[in-house]
């Protein structure tokens, strides 16, 4: 078991200390399900020279999967190879559990009050898909247009209303009972001096 102490202000009398225990191998299971249920997932397939290695250094292995590298040709002497896989971009609750795990104590604060709106939210993400199609839409097609333009508003209204589901919401949940917290207030009030 690991151990992480947090300690934070409460308000001018009163400190929190937290202390915190967890599993490594636990946690790192944890992450790869999180990331494999929560990640966007991209496909790339394109020519060129380099590929997603080239572009970043050491990436995370599970963020680059099913890679296919398959020579076209040559050009000017140098190879061009077609690039084919799926990018995964992480969910923020994964680099929340790798600060974790090398001890940067403030990312307790954001799993015990975590701050949704750096995950995910599939319901902007569909908001932002309808409204792509709207602008791809010709002129002449206003029967579509008018359907889309109210699924837009359909939606930011249910958004708005904070009425839709943030699926790492639970993960957040499932976290917290992976970690042995213990909590401990003290007074930090000025002690008044006796004469």
């Amino acid at each position: 078991m690991n151990t992480i102490v947090y300690a934070k202000k409460e308000n001018d009398n009163e400190m929190r200390t937290y202390y915190i225990e967890y599993d490594e191998e636990v946690l790192d299971t944890f992450r790869v399900k999180a990331i494999y249920e929560l990640s966007k997932v991209v496909h790339y397939d394109y020519e060129s020279a380099t590929g997603p290695y080239n572009r970043k250094l050491s990436p995370d292995p599970m963020e680059i999967q099913d890679y296919q590298k398959t020579f076209m040709r040559k050009e000017n002497n140098i190879p061009i190879y077609r690039h084919e896989y799926d990018h995964y971009e992480f969910p923020y609750i994964a680099t929340l559990i790798d600060k974790l795990q090398k001890g940067n104590a403030k990312a307790i604060a954001e799993i015990l009050n975590p701050d949704f709106s750096k995950e995910r939210i599939p319901i902007l993400e569909e908001i932002k898909n309808k409204k792509e199609q709207l602008v791809a839409l010709k002129d002449t097609d206003l029967e579509k247009q008018k359907e889309l333009l109210e699924e837009i508003k359909e939606l930011l209204l249910k958004y708005q209303s904070g009425d839709y589901e943030v699926p790492a919401a639970k993960y957040y949940e499932q976290l917290k009972d992976l970690l042995v917290i213990e909590e401990e207030k003290t007074d930090v009030s000025p002690k008044e001096k006796s004469i």
